[in-house]
């Protein structure tokens, strides 16, 4: 009875993997038949392009670009501060962020996973900024988005969290 039970539970483990197999980013095959169908190639760019706007918009300094790019109940999780929730609260978030002086980004996407109208995917960064006063600062690390496609055919992000590679540097 508890080999049987041990079987069985092994192989609901193996199937809820198997079905939860990720995507891969560069072709869009899947590695199980039982995974959603493979993403579009329309998904995918689109998905490349909110990550690429991201950059465009704070390295312009356009906060409401950037506020765009999240639906309006998303959730944004920054390093060493509480989460924010909201359009709102978001925007404020990056224009406190952006008065720190001239800002650069630049974001890689490092892997993507896409299933129905749900993506997520990790990535590295870089941030170089010259403060008003001070020396400026580089700041290398990772962030994670969970996009959710809306019914225009866009993807937005519902949820963003990144780290630093290092303790935060002093401005």
């Amino acid at each position: 009875m508890r080999t049987r039970l041990a079987l069985a539970l092994l192989a609901a483990a193996t199937a809820t993997q198997l079905a939860c197999a990720p995507t891969d980013q560069r072709t869009g095959s899947s590695q199980s038949a039982m995974a959603s169908p493979a993403p579009t190639a329309a998904d995918t760019a689109a998905v490349e392009h909110g990550i690429a706007a991201f950059d465009s918009a704070m390295n312009a300094g356009d906060v409401d670009a950037l506020a765009a790019l999240y639906t309006a109940d998303a959730v944004s999780i920054p390093p060493d501060v509480p989460a924010v929730t909201g359009t709102e609260a978001i925007k404020t978030l990056w224009t406190d962020f952006l008065a720190q002086g001239d800002v650069r980004t630049h974001n890689v996407a490092q892997r993507l996973y896409i299933s129905g109208d749900l993506a997520t995917g990790w990535g590295t960064y870089t941030v170089d900024v010259k403060p008003t006063q001070g020396s400026p600062v580089h700041v290398t690390g990772n962030f994670a988005v969970i996009w959710r496609k809306q019914a225009d055919g866009s993807w937005k992000a519902v949820m963003n969290i990144w780290n630093r590679d290092a303790p935060a540097p002093s401005m």
